[in-house]
């Protein structure tokens, strides 16, 4: 094997978890209330929450993979918009579950601020899900079931977050 063919695949992985990181901290600074509601959902009952978007995963999943494969072009469209849909409101759970994590390491002391710990925790869910074998087969999807699930409380949910600690102190 070539140094190139190695330096490509070691440069893609990075890219792949820069981007991770960076779809997640997005994710968390742009929708605050609803990864806030994500977080309080995912934290409060995490097995209901696991089994509950694991069957929206399966019953969304199932479907937009249904209509990708028909000979339709606008059912083609709308599976990817079914798919694309569901991957961002599990992007938006999923930064619950990363402010829930940026809570923890700032409890614990491993942060000076709120965006460094949040930083330090969508890295740490990054790389647990990019964990060979034991991270592809049982971190990434639960982690998936868990935010879609999460994330389509939040947007179902009406009423108020509740407040942070850094708007209590205001």
């Amino acid at each position: 094997m070539l140094i190139g063919s190695v330096l490509t695949v070691v440069f893609s992985a990075l890219a792949l978890i820069g981007a991770s990181v960076g779809c997640l901290l997005l994710a968390l600074l742009f929708f605050d209330e609803k990864s806030s509601i994500a977080s309080g959902k995912a934290s409060a009952k995490p097995g209901k929450t696991l089994m509950s978007g694991f069957f929206w995963l399966i019953g969304l999943g199932l479907l937009s993979a249904l209509l990708i494969q028909a000979p339709a072009t606008p059912a083609k469209i709308a599976g990817f918009l079914l798919l694309a849909g569901m991957l961002a409101i599990s992007a938006i759970g999923t930064a619950g579950l990363v402010g829930f994590a940026a809570e923890r390491i700032t409890k614990k002391g491993g942060a000076d601020n709120d965006f460094q710990a949040q930083l330090k925790a969508s890295i740490l869910l990054v790389l647990a899900c990019l964990f060979p074998v034991l991270g592809g087969f049982m971190v990434a999807p639960a982690v998936v079931c868990i935010g879609l699930s999460s994330g389509i409380h939040s947007l179902r949910k009406q009423n108020k977050a509740p407040a942070s600690p850094q708007q209590e102190a205001a």
